[in-house]
């Protein structure tokens, strides 16, 4: 099996009233002001275990100082990257997403 690519999701999730962007967007700062600002959700493109994961983030906050921020997520996974299905995780300087929009 191989993780849904954005194109693909956004056909099998148009039946849901849910719309995804179909193309990657890059960077934890834009990711975490989708959320903050549009209170709208995000999926993040992992590796983890050498297979390819998506996870759910639907919440956001920081820690650090201006000059060095930490982003961390609010996440709904399956269990493949955390122990639980809900997590809070800090976010490298690089990721991959796409958005999720709802009708």
């Amino acid at each position: 099996t191989k993780p849904m690519f954005p194109s693909e999701m956004c056909l099998s999730m148009a039946f849901c009233g849910m719309w995804v962007d179909p193309y990657f967007n890059f960077g934890q700062w834009d990711a975490y002001y989708h959320i903050r600002d549009l209170n709208r959700p995000v999926c993040i493109g992992l590796v983890t275990g050498g297979q390819g994961h998506w996870i759910v983030a639907y919440g956001t906050k920081t820690t650090g100082t201006y000059a060095w921020r930490n982003y961390w997520y609010a996440i709904n996974d399956n269990g493949t990257m955390t122990s639980n299905s809900e997590y809070w995780w800090q976010a490298p300087w690089f990721i991959a997403y796409v958005r999720v929009y709802h009708s």
